[in-house]
């Protein structure tokens, strides 16, 4: 199981693999090194065993949201990681594809900046390959796939 956290408060920012029974250290990106503050968000070990997660990083102690980019790497969450869209979004809800070819995100960046918490927002589908975000509809929430 993979646990992420990219809004720093109560708990640690971060990335995790936990299993039941395991003695060694979970962390796979550690909530601060250095100084710098890595905020993992939304991760999730697909189809292709690739890892594909939300990240950014930060010099100040984050007290509030910060907008994250698609990102992917092996199962280690370190080695070959790999940014895949430059486009950053404060995401409330976030659908992977299984293969990999993207996520569909409701997108609270606007919500957050005028103060409307939890707030809702545009779902929109980014493609893991870096092209335009196609936004789907202007509200949205609960988000799951169905047949």
């Amino acid at each position: 199981m993979y646990v992420s956290n990219s809004v720093g408060g109560f708990f640690v920012t971060g990335l995790w693999r936990m299993s039941l029974g395991a003695s060694a250290d979970p962390r796979l990106i550690p909530g601060e090194a250095n100084g710098v503050f890595n905020l993992v968000g939304y991760a999730r070990q697909l189809s292709d065993g690739k890892l594909y997660y939300l990240y950014a990083t930060t010099s100040n102690i984050p007290e509030t949201y910060i907008p994250l980019a698609m990102y992917r790497a092996e199962a280690d969450g370190v080695t070959g990681q790999t940014q895949l869209r430059t486009d950053a979004y404060v995401p409330r809800e976030v659908l992977w594809s299984p293969g990999g070819s993207g996520a569909v995100i409701i997108d609270i960046t606007q919500a957050i900046a005028t103060g409307n918490y939890p707030g809702t927002g545009p779902l929109l589908y980014l493609k893991s390959d870096g092209s335009p975000a196609v936004p789907l509809i202007d509200n949205a929430r609960l988000l799951r796939w169905g047949k």
